[in-house]
């Protein structure tokens, strides 16, 4: 299937296509020079926007091309006019590239820093968004110029709306939709509607992505297939889920299960969860994670019945390593029959030697076991925090 690149060029700093950056000395908070200062030639430098033409990755992949070039002298105390350009993007469109990285490291990029020619051949696993920064300066005086460059490919999805990127996620509607997170488990997604889960869901394996639940519900979802890492996603490995409601929720899995995710890592972000349900499992089952390393919990609520066969029972999460959670509710029945190790109302088991921390939780969780604890159980827990 042929691929086509479109290129989307959204907003420039300047007010058209081709522009004089001017560049002036700044002193003491005022501008110079003053009336008094005899005219000098200023330092100038054109923009050049080159906008592409649609071509076929087979062929040329598409480019995109940007010119600065000097046609002036410096007006600063040097007066040498050599001016040098730098380069440097993010992939947040916001016009300021706050967190800058050289354009050098972006594969496809050509840029000259004597002339400022850039130019950009990206590929399909560069689909996304780009803000760069050009900045000219002759070693006194500075000018820069913020463009923008949407880098779509033509592929067909399922989803109604939306790209797959964090400014225009793929919106899902329906079970059916929620199932193709699937097939795409590194893009952007968003709920548009409540969504009955009772029809049967296959749950990303690893997930690098992001949905956001836009307070939308997911209800009646049930899952006794008993396997681990059980959860709406399998893995959630640097992704993040946010504004999420789970409702009625009846899942019964292996080891490390929780309703939002089994496991979760590589920084991963839950916030603004929700959920109600039963949660059953083998070992490490919390009612929003069961296993965690590395994640960020903040404002997660869980109402409802956990149980497990084995220990590292929790309301919140089973078991966790280098984990920060925050502003956490549990109004939830805490169960297991026998003598177990690890069973807490919010956490099971916080692993030793590790940075996790624990900070305004609220329990009103019913912890029924031969050895259990109010907050949680740990194992040589390091700076941990309950309030």
């Amino acid at each position: 299937m042929q691929h086509v690149f479109s290129f989307i060029l959204l907003t420039f700093l300047l007010l058209s296509c081709k522009s004089d950056i001017k560049l002036e000395e700044v002193i003491d908070g005022a501008t110079s020079p003053t009336e008094e200062t005899p005219s000098v030639p200023e330092t100038t430098a054109t923009l050049e926007i080159n906008t592409p033409t649609n071509a076929s990755i087979s062929e040329v992949d598409g480019s995109y091309n940007v010119d600065l070039n000097n046609t002036g002298t410096s007006n600063d105390s040097t007066g040498n006019g050599a001016i040098t350009y730098s380069c440097y993007y993010d992939q947040i469109i916001d016009n300021s590239v706050a967190s800058p990285v050289n354009c050098s490291v972006l594969a496809g990029v050509s840029f000259s820093s004597s002339t400022g020619s850039f130019s950009w051949v990206p590929t399909l696993t560069q689909s996304g968004d780009y803000e760069f920064k050009i900045v000219a300066t002759d070693g006194v005086l500075n000018a820069e110029v913020i463009f923008n460059i949407v880098v779509q490919d033509n592929v067909s999805y399922p989803f109604p709306d939306g790209n797959g990127t964090a400014s225009s996620p793929f919106q899902i509607n329906s079970l059916a939709l929620l199932n193709e997170m699937a097939n795409y488990p590194d893009k952007a997604f968003i709920l548009t509607a409540d969504i009955d889960m009772s029809g049967g869901y296959t749950a990303p394996v690893t997930f690098t992505g992001s949905l956001d639940g836009n307070h939308y519900e997911l209800y009646d979802w049930t899952d006794a297939s008993a396997s681990n890492d059980l959860g709406l996603f399998q893995n959630l490995s640097g992704g993040s889920v946010s504004n999420l409601i789970i409702k009625n929720a009846d899942l019964t899995g292996g080891s490390c299960t929780g309703a939002v995710a089994g496991n979760s890592s590589a920084n991963a972000s839950v916030e603004n969860i929700y959920v109600v349900g039963t949660i059953v499992g083998s070992g490490s089952v919390g009612g929003i994670i069961g296993c965690t390393d590395t994640t960020t919990m903040t404002h997660v609520h869980y109402k409802g019945y956990i149980t497990s066969t084995s220990n590292k029972l929790g309301g919140i999460a089973g078991e966790i390593t280098d984990t920060q959670i925050t502003k956490a509710s549990i109004l939830a029945f805490v169960y297991y029959g026998g003598f177990i190790s690890y069973i807490g109302g919010a956490v099971g088991k916080c692993n030793a030697s590790t940075s996790s921390t624990i900070s305004e939780v609220y329990s009103l969780a019913d912890i029924r076991s031969t050895l259990g604890g109010g907050i949680h159980r740990f194992s040589r827990w390091r700076n941990r925090r309950t309030t």
